[in-house]
Protein backbone atom coordinates (compact mmCIF):
# COMPACT_ATOMS: atom_id res chain seq x y z
CA UNK A 1 0.00 0.00 0.00
CA UNK A 2 1.17 3.17 -0.54
CA UNK A 3 0.26 6.99 -0.59
CA UNK A 4 0.93 10.07 -2.44
CA UNK A 5 1.42 13.22 -0.72
CA UNK A 6 2.48 16.95 -1.78
CA UNK A 7 4.20 18.81 0.81
CA UNK A 8 7.34 21.28 1.07
CA UNK A 9 10.52 20.99 2.88
CA UNK A 10 12.82 23.17 4.71
CA UNK A 11 15.69 22.01 6.11
CA UNK A 12 14.71 19.03 6.77
CA UNK A 13 11.54 19.61 8.06
CA UNK A 14 7.84 18.76 6.33
CA UNK A 15 6.19 22.41 5.85
CA UNK A 16 2.26 23.24 5.05
CA UNK A 17 0.90 19.59 4.88
CA UNK A 18 -1.54 18.16 7.48
CA UNK A 19 1.19 15.89 9.49
CA UNK A 20 -1.60 13.88 10.91
CA UNK A 21 -2.06 12.15 8.83
CA UNK A 22 1.80 10.91 8.27
CA UNK A 23 3.37 7.69 9.81
CA UNK A 24 5.80 7.67 12.58
CA UNK A 25 7.63 5.44 11.06
CA UNK A 26 8.12 5.17 6.37
CA UNK A 27 10.29 4.03 3.68
CA UNK A 28 9.69 6.90 1.07
CA UNK A 29 10.81 8.11 -2.73
CA UNK A 30 11.50 11.71 -2.82
CA UNK A 31 11.65 13.22 -6.30
CA UNK A 32 13.14 16.99 -6.20
CA UNK A 33 11.41 19.01 -8.54
CA UNK A 34 14.22 21.46 -10.03
CA UNK A 35 13.60 25.12 -10.88
CA UNK A 36 11.14 27.69 -9.71
CA UNK A 37 7.80 26.83 -7.91
CA UNK A 38 4.46 27.62 -9.71
CA UNK A 39 1.96 29.16 -8.25
CA UNK A 40 -1.80 29.50 -9.21
CA UNK A 41 -2.20 32.56 -11.36
CA UNK A 42 -3.65 35.97 -9.01
CA UNK A 43 -7.29 36.45 -9.23
CA UNK A 44 -8.64 37.94 -12.13
CA UNK A 45 -5.49 36.84 -14.51
CA UNK A 46 -6.52 36.33 -17.91
CA UNK A 47 -5.37 32.56 -18.87
CA UNK A 48 -7.12 32.09 -21.91
CA UNK A 49 -8.86 33.79 -24.86
CA UNK A 50 -11.84 35.73 -24.88
CA UNK A 51 -15.28 33.92 -25.28
CA UNK A 52 -17.65 35.63 -27.46
CA UNK A 53 -21.32 34.75 -27.93
CA UNK A 54 -23.12 34.93 -30.90
CA UNK A 55 -25.72 38.13 -30.76
CA UNK A 56 -28.60 35.91 -30.72
CA UNK A 57 -27.67 32.96 -28.25
CA UNK A 58 -29.25 34.48 -24.85
CA UNK A 59 -32.79 35.33 -26.86
CA UNK A 60 -35.89 33.84 -25.58
CA UNK A 61 -36.85 30.66 -27.77
CA UNK A 62 -39.70 30.83 -30.84
CA UNK A 63 -42.70 28.87 -30.51
CA UNK A 64 -41.62 26.27 -32.51
CA UNK A 65 -38.40 25.65 -31.16
CA UNK A 66 -39.99 25.27 -27.81
CA UNK A 67 -42.39 22.54 -29.40
CA UNK A 68 -38.87 20.91 -30.20
CA UNK A 69 -37.49 20.41 -26.69
CA UNK A 70 -40.94 19.41 -25.59
CA UNK A 71 -41.96 22.78 -23.90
Amino acid sequence: MYATIEADIENGVIKGYDTSRLPSHAHVLITLLRGAPSKRPAFGTKTSKKIVAAPDAFLPLSDSELAEWGL
